[in-house]
């Protein structure tokens, strides 16, 4: 009996659980997965009025990023307890085949070979002995057809196809460094889903350089830059890589600061006040060469000690690229002491001027009036 139930596995919690139900109900279908979907080809349905089952060719594809069903192209030919399986790009091109089967009262030894890129059916080379409710596997894109049932016999029959295309597969190559983030130095990291004769890289559209191990992108210039890894292998096959977009910053905070400026202050107590031209993920000064102290921004430095003074502020970006400004200054206070002295003095200078004229003036009357 057909249902369309779909249930996922999870192995990293050891749980089952329900995705979205399958568009139509079958039983005695091939599965194969390819490109992340998963392929539910051919099967059976029960007829409501007859004791015959009603075979299809429908092709049913699942996205589990999505959990969404879908249809591709149909099956050329309905069959029921057929077998297939996915070749992976390692040696021959990427396609699903469908071995074998059943359909009325006939046992199947035809290959049809699904090709995504066009979502299109054609024939292959036909299987020695038809079958169905066989195995299929695959090793290094060889497939193996294994027992199944004849109609008459149950097999032991092993049989080995080269699939269409086998040996004209390039290189699969998959950039894992750099990814599409921003750097100030980033070693070329890839992987190869096969030994190759030769592994070379363009930068920026330029000339390919040949790979000798998983060098440092030291020819990365300071901004925007793009790379494609190239492998070519022994039968000439050459493949690229994805293209990946990154760039390169090497370029440290500039740091201006607007006060204290290089004179001399009559205040111990100093406003700094500063700017940085991006954004730092840490902000440190040091004063006369003392241990750095972070801040958030414009800062009060109190009861600096007379005298001079540098000063340090520090401004690091979120790649450890570091910027500097150092300012020197000056500390002398007003002197309030000696200038109430001096004016005391000149009071004092002032009041005795005062009193000896005032006394000579006292006595030119005194004078005058005798006379």
């Amino acid at each position: 009996m057909e249902t369309n139930l779909t249930e996922v596995y999870d192995p990293a919690t050891n749980t089952w659980a329900t995705a979205a139900d399958l568009p139509s109900a079958v039983f005695g279908y091939a599965s194969a997965v390819l490109n992340g979907h998963i392929y539910i080809i051919g099967g059976s349905k029960s007829s409501p009025t007859s004791g015959n089952d009603i075979l299809v060719n429908s092709n049913q594809v699942y996205n589990p990023q999505t959990n969404t069903w879908s249809s591709a192209a149909n099956l050329p030919s309905a069959a029921s307890y057929g077998a297939a399986i996915a070749t992976v790009g390692f040696m021959a091109p990427a396609r699903i085949y469908f071995v074998g089967g059943y359909f009325t009262n006939s046992y199947l030894n035809t290959v049809q070979v699904y090709n995504p890129a066009n979502d299109s059916w054609s024939p292959a080379v036909q299987m020695p002995t038809p079958r169905a409710y066989l195995g299929l596997t695959e090793i290094n894109d060889v497939i193996y057809a294994i027992g199944g049932f004849d109609g008459q016999n149950y097999l032991d029959a092993v049989e080995a196809f080269t699939p269409i295309g086998y040996g004209t597969a390039p290189p699969q190559i998959q950039i894992t460094s750099p990814q599409n983030t921003t750097y100030t130095q980033v070693s070329l990291e890839y992987t190869l889903n096969r030994p190759t004769a030769w592994v070379g890289y363009s930068l920026d559209q330029q000339a390919n350089i040949t790979l000798n191990g998983q060098p440092e992108l030291l020819n990365a210039s300071q901004g925007a830059n793009s790379i494609v890894v190239y492998a070519n292998d022994s039968l000439g096959n050459m493949g690229a890589s994805n293209i990946v977009d990154f760039s390169i910053d090497r370029i440290p905070p500039t740091v201006m600061i607007e006060a204290p400026k290089n004179q001399s202050y009559g205040s111990t107590d100093i406003q700094l006040i500063f700017t940085v031209d991006k954004n730092a993920s840490r902000l440190t000064y040091s004063l006369d060469g003392q241990g750095n102290i972070s801040v958030t921004g414009n800062v009060t430095l109190p009861a600096l000690l007379n005298g001079p003074h540098s000063l340090t502020v520090y401004a690091t970006d979120s790649l450890g690229n570091e910027g500097s400004k150092t300012v020197d200054f000056n500390i002398s206070p007003f002197p309030t002491i000696p200038i109430v002295a001096v004016v005391v003095v000149a009071i004092i200078i002032l009041t005795t001027g005062y009193l000896f004229y005032k006394g000579k003036l006292l006595g030119k009357k005194a004078l005058v009036n005798s006379v």
